[in-house]
C-alpha cells in the first residue's frame, strides 16, 4: 500500500504592518461630538451649566455672610448687594465677647459627642445581630425598627418631655443626652439630620428641653 503525500499549504502570516487597528467608522469632527468624545461646543455648554449651578448654590451662603455684616438698623434690608453699606463686625464682637458663646459651644460639643458615642455603641451590636444571626423575633424586630422610621420626629417631643419631667432631668445634661440618644435608637438615621428634633441650650444652667428649632 502506497501512502500518498498530501501537501498542506498553511495560510501565510501577515506582516506586522498589516495588523493595525482600522476603525470601522471614521470619527466625526463635529462641534457637539467627535467620535466617542465630547466636542468643544458640548464641553462649553456643560461647563456653563455647572458654573450656573455653583452660583445658585453659593449665593445663599454669601447672603448669610452679608447679613452678618449689616448693622442692626439694616438687618431686614432687602438689598441683594454682597457688600452691604456701613458693613461692620459688631455682630461677631457681640457674640464672641459679650455673650455666653463659649458655654453654648461647650454644651453642644459635650452633648453631641456623648450622644454620638453611645448611639454607635447601641446601634452597631444591634445591627450586627440582626444581619448575622437568626433568632426568634428577628423579623418582628426588623419590622418594628422599620415602622419607627415612619413616625415623625415632632411626635416624640411631648412624650420625651413628659418622661424627662417625671425623672427630674429637665435642664440637665443627662436629659439632653437621653433625648438625642432616643432619637438615634429609634432609627432616626443620621442620613436625615433635618428629621431629628433640635432642642435649645441654656447658657446658664447647662441644657433645657424646650421647643424644636425651626
Amino acid at each position: 500500500m502506497i501512502d500518498k503525500a498530501v501537501d498542506v499549504q498553511a495560510n501565510p502570516i501577515p506582516p506586522a504592518e498589516a495588523l493595525q487597528y482600522r476603525p470601522a467608522v471614521t470619527a466625526s469632527r463635529g462641534l457637539w461630538r467627535r467620535g466617542r468624545q465630547d466636542g468643544p461646543l458640548k464641553r462649553v455648554v456643560i461647563n456653563l451649566v455647572l458654573a450656573g449651578a455653583c452660583v445658585v448654590a453659593i449665593y445663599p451662603l454669601l447672603q448669610v455672610l452679608t447679613i452678618s455684616l449689616r448693622p442692626g438698623n439694616r438687618l431686614f434690608s432687602t438689598s441683594l448687594a454682597l457688600i452691604p453699606d456701613s458693613a461692620t463686625l459688631q455682630s461677631y464682637s457681640d457674640v464672641l465677647f459679650h455673650s455666653d458663646f463659649g458655654i453654648w459651644i461647650y454644651n453642644s460639643m459635650a452633648i453631641s459627642t456623648v450622644a454620638a458615642i453611645l448611639g454607635v455603641c447601641f446601634a452597631v451590636p444591634a445591627g450586627y445581630a440582626f444581619s448575622r444571626f437568626k433568632f426568634p423575633g428577628r423579623r418582628a424586630g426588623l419590622l418594628f425598627l422599620l415602622s419607627t422610621q415612619m413616625i415623625p420626629a415632632g411626635m416624640l417631643l411631648i412624650p420625651i418631655f413628659l418622661l424627662l419631667f417625671k425623672l427630674n432631668l429637665i435642664d440637665h445634661y443627662l436629659g439632653m443626652i437621653i433625648a438625642y440618644l432616643t432619637t438615634i435608637s429609634s432609627s432616626r438615621s443620621p442620613r436625615h439630620p433635618s428629621r431629628s428634633p433640635s432642642f435649645s441650650v441654656s447658657p446658664a444652667r447647662g441644657a433645657s428641653i424646650c421647643s424644636p428649632a425651626p
